[in-house]
Parts: C-alpha cells; sequence; structure tokens
C-alpha cells in the first residue's frame, strides 16, 4: 500500500483506491486475470493520485510489479500520460413532464370508476391463439374492463407475461395488467424484460413475489430474488424517473403505472402491513389483494393500517368444487378457504358449482362497497366461466 504525496488537499476521511487487475474467469481449474501490464497500473497511480487519493494500493490479481508501478509513479509525482475524460450523468426528463398519457386503469381509478378485471395464465405452449381468443371473447363483452396477466403462477413455466401482454394489447385492444416477479430473473434481466415491455406499449405491471420455486414443477431449483417485491417496486419507480436500480441514466424515462400485491388474510400480519407500507413508499400507485373468501379480513387490515393509501382491486376466486377449495386453503400459500366456505360447498354436493358462483356474486356485491374494483380468478381452464359472474 502506497501513500501518496498528492498536494490535493485532503478529504476527510482520506480516500483509498484500490482496484483489482481486471475481471477474474476460469481456465482448467485456474484462476485468470486479463493482461493487464504494470504500466498501465502506473498510469492508474498517477490519475487517482491526481484526483485526490491517499491511499493507493491494488486487491485481486495483484502481484509485486503492479505495487512497484504504483509506488514508482507516486515518488515520481509522475502525471498522466492522457487526459481522464468525465462524463456527467445527465438524465433524461421523467415522462410525466413531456409526452406522457395516463392509462385507462389510472384514469378509472382516479375518476372513482368500478373497475372490473380477469385474471389469465399464459399458455405452456408456443402459441397464444387459445389466449388471445380468450382476451377477445373478454373484451366483446364489455363486462370487462381488463386483464390481468400471471408470471408463471405456481412455480411453473409459461409464456412470459410481459410479452404476453405484448400480443394481447396489440391483437385485442384490451388493456394488461401483468404481474412481474423477481423471482426468475437478475435486476438486470428485469430491466431489460420491462424496458422491451414498455417499448411495445405496456404500462400498467404489477410487482409480486411469486410463488416459491419448492411449489412449483422444479422442486430443486432456486429462485433469483436479486430484490423482492419491494426492491422491484423500486426498479420500476427509478425507470420512471429515468435511470435504472443502479442510478445509471437511461436514455428515455419510462410511465409505468405500478401496482404490487397485499395479502390481508395474512397470518403474520404485522409484516404484511410494513411491506404494504414500503411498497407505498417504493411508488406504489394502486393494490391488489391475494384472493379473498371473506371480507372480514379486508376489514381487518384497513383497520390496522390506518385506512387504505392507494385503490384498491379484490381478488375473487370463482371456486366451483369442493375438493378445489380445500386444496387451495391446504396447498397455496397465502390463500386462506374459512372452514364455514369449505362446508358450504360441501353441502352443496353436486351442485357445489352453483353455490361457488353465489359465494363469488355475495362477495362482489360486498366488494361494491369497500374497494375500486375487482379481478375475477375465473375456473380451472375456464376463464370465460368469469362472465358469469361479472
Amino acid at each position: 500500500m502506497i501513500e501518496s504525496t498528492s498536494d490535493t488537499p485532503l478529504e476527510k476521511p482520506p480516500l483509498a483506491a484500490l482496484p483489482n487487475v481486471g475481471l477474474a474467469s476460469l481456465s482448467g481449474g485456474r484462476v485468470i486475470y486479463p493482461h493487464a501490464t504494470p504500466e498501465y497500473f502506473g498510469e492508474f497511480a498517477a490519475h487517482a493520485s491526481r484526483l485526490g487519493a491517499r491511499l493507493i494500493c491494488g486487491c485481486c490479481g495483484t502481484t509485486p510489479l503492479e505495487i512497484a508501478a504504483i509506488h514508482a509513479a507516486v515518488e515520481a509525482k509522475r502525471e498522466p500520460s492522457a487526459p481522464l475524460d468525465v462524463v456527467a450523468r445527465d438524465l433524461a426528463a421523467p415522462a410525466l413532464a413531456e409526452g406522457w398519457q395516463e392509462t385507462r386503469l389510472a384514469r378509472m381509478l382516479r375518476e372513482g370508476e368500478w373497475v372490473t378485471c380477469v385474471e389469465l395464465d399464459p399458455p405452456k405452449g408456443g402459441t397464444y391463439q387459445a389466449m388471445l381468443s380468450v382476451a377477445q371473447t373478454l373484451k366483446a363483452s364489455g363486462k370487462v374492463a381488463f386483464v390481468d396477466i400471471n408470471d408463471n403462477p405456481m412455480a411453473r413455466a409459461r409464456a412470459n407475461a410481459l410479452m404476453a401482454a405484448v400480443a394481447i394489447e396489440r391483437d385485442c385492444g384490451i388493456e394488461t395488467i401483468p404481474h412481474v416477479t423477481p423471482r426468475d430473473t437478475s435486476i438486470m434481466g428485469l430491466e431489460s424484460l420491462l424496458l422491451g415491455a414498455h417499448a411495445e406499449g405496456v404500462r400498467n405491471v404489477l410487482s409480486v413475489t411469486g410463488d416459491p420455486p419448492e411449489i412449483g414443477d422444479y422442486p430443486g431449483s432456486r429462485g433469483i430474488y436479486e430484490v423482492d417485491s419491494i426492491g422491484l417496486s423500486q426498479v420500476v419507480s427509478s425507470l420512471n424517473q429515468g435511470e435504472d436500480f443502479n442510478g445509471k441514466g437511461i436514455d428515455a424515462p419510462t410511465s409505468f403505472f405500478l401496482g404490487v400485491a397485499v395479502n390481508p388474510s395474512a397470518d403474520d400480519l404485522e409484516t404484511e402491513i410494513d411491506r404494504f407500507r414500503q411498497k407505498i413508499a417504493a411508488g406504489a400507485r394502486f393494490a391488489m389483494t391475494q384472493a379473498l373468501f371473506d371480507l372480514s379480513y379486508l376489514d381487518r387490515f384497513e383497520e390496522r393500517l390506518g385506512g387504505w393509501p392507494v385503490p384498491l382491486l379484490l381478488g375473487i376466486f370463482y371456486v366451483r368444487s369442493y375438493q378445489l377449495a380445500v386444496r387451495l386453503h391446504n396447498e397455496v400459500p397465502g390463500i386462506v378457504v374459512p372452514e364455514e366456505v369449505q362446508r358450504r360447498l360441501e353441502r352443496a354436493g353436486p351442485n357445489a358449482g352453483a353455490e361457488g358462483l353465489a359465494l363469488a356474486r355475495e362477495l362482489y356485491a360486498q366488494a361494491r362497497e369497500k374497494v375500486a374494483g375487482v379481478y375475477v380468478v375465473p375456473p380451472f381452464k375456464q376463464p370465460e366461466a368469469a362472465l358469469d359472474l361479472l
């Protein structure tokens, strides 16, 4: 470690500069560094000293040759042989300032219009045909304003939700709310997907944690989770401000309308409330609940929270069988099907489908007095059945 004798005024605390020789790689079981010459390190030392560094040394890959080059440059008060070009960070103006268009969802929530949405799963195969047909049917009904799109639900691989949203909005003309989870990709990958979707016109996004990998088809895999759903909300908000998650400016700001998930039936209510507040602080503009079968959970959560800070869409799961209700309660993380609801479907026997529809309609009627709208989780492989409820 070499102490610089630069005449640059000393800042407190002193600045230390200790770079790697370069990014390491593996070759034949050995750790290999780029072929940085000692002279190159001496040039670095000259720049570092001029910039005010008082401790100049090296980290991974550094050898006595590099240290000697640093020492020689500092002792000789060497001047850099080439100027150091520094470019100031130039952020593009936020999208709200010019050219920003409010989404239909944002406008309806702002004006207090009742919102209806149906949840869709992207296909497991390599064609959108069935999904687009359903989306067209929902739009043509006049009862559905939006579709929200799951992101690999139950940790099972499907077509990407953001790409599916692009196809639906382009081919069907109905606005989407694609779910985005940090489970399956890195921060860089998330930004890449979001920027691509934005360029194609997708504006509403819902930040969700995602079902844990161990419950799906890949029990030995691990989620990426470089950030959680709170961090993902911060990623989206940063893009809206014209910079990436690390604060580096992007070419043009995004104008996403950001939503987040909230679970009023969570076992640990205090943690859920704390996380929800963090999501709001991260820039959330609306929220969508976990599917609820008893709105007393919603009332309890609102009371503990002190009121909803953003518009809320209630999740209604249209269940047609007692067996599914039992499975949801026992196997699906975050969903609570109260005992009375399970018994009600069991007593209905062969009429459980009609009883499930009646239950969903009761929840829908109650929701009109409590929230800004609903999204319907339709029966398995029967998304058009959501129209029976709406």
